[in-house]
């Protein structure tokens, strides 16, 4: 079933094509200008076509139909199953990605007569490497607020209706996101967050780790704490001991570590069940 013809997306320009070529080999984008040109490559290149078996689809139809409904309930069942959640989770993630760079090449979808097949690939493999890292960061949170104590109520991973549910975790009457890292505040779909708040995190380079934390309404912070310094939005502090509020597209957030918003949580549960008593 090899591809038959690609057509590329109006807009996509040289530096785009650069960025999303070098995504193959090197997933993680060498500076933060050519991260900036793979995503709106990606972006772009969801509405581009592939002909294939007598279909016309676009990017985003053929990733959902061959790539994200064949491995990842695989993937999501094998890595909840195991203990080391992380780890494990990062070994199948870079044995599917060889799976699926293996079938492109069976399958025809990536061809040397071709070149744009080389735009496909590099879509469906930053997708599944996405997913793949959310997944697993995802599976990381919910663990650790489980052994917590703190009760919440989570969408079903191993269900695919379930996982793109409009929410992954309600925590109180609060409806929360799962972010793997911060780049979902610069891409072309995200003009509003519409989540009262979200789990996620950043790396530090110089200690070379990430550093999770809990970005939320600037109302649901009063209600449970209240302080808080300014920050200029993205200038991410070295740490979030310190509570920081900045401004998005017109609406105050605040950003706190997610240590220190786990224990404000959990003395807010406590005493809303203390008042129902």
């Amino acid at each position: 079933m090899p591809v038959n013809a690609i057509k590329l997306a109006v807009g996509l320009t040289e530096a785009h094509q650069i960025a999303l070529l070098n995504s193959i080999t090197h997933p993680v984008a060498a500076s933060p200008q050519e991260r900036q040109h793979l995503l709106e490559g990606i972006d772009l290149l969801r509405a581009s076509r592939v002909e294939i078996d007598g279909q016309n689809l676009s990017f985003a139809i053929f990733f959902d139909r061959f790539i994200d409904a064949v491995y990842t309930d695989e993937f999501i069942a094998l890595t909840l199953a195991s203990k080391l959640i992380r780890a494990d989770g990062h070994k199948l993630k870079t044995r599917t990605i060889e799976e699926i760079r293996a079938r492109f090449i069976q399958e025809q979808w990536l061809r040397s007569d071709m070149p744009a097949t080389r735009f496909l690939i590099a879509f469906c493999l930053y997708w599944w490497n996405a997913l793949a890292v959310g997944y697993i960061f995802e599976m990381e949170v919910f663990q650790d607020l489980q052994s917590s104590g703190l009760f919440f109520q989570a969408h079903d991973l191993r269900k695919r209706s379930e996982r793109y549910s409009s929410a992954d975790l309600t925590v109180s009457e609060w409806r929360g996101d799962i972010k793997s890292s911060t780049y979902f505040f610069f891409t072309a779909r995200t003009s509003v967050l519409s989540h009262d708040f979200y789990v996620t995190r950043y790396y530090d380079t110089l200690k070379s780790q990430y550093h999770w934390f809990v970005i939320l309404r600037s109302d649901i912070w009063n209600e449970i704490d209240g302080d808080t310094q300014p920050m200029t939005f993205p200038n991410w502090p070295a740490n979030f001991f310190t509570p920081v509020t900045f401004d998005f597209h017109g609406i105050i957030w605040v950003a706190v570590s997610y240590q220190i918003w786990k224990t404000k949580m959990l003395a807010h549960q406590n005493q809303e069940n203390e008042d129902e008593c």
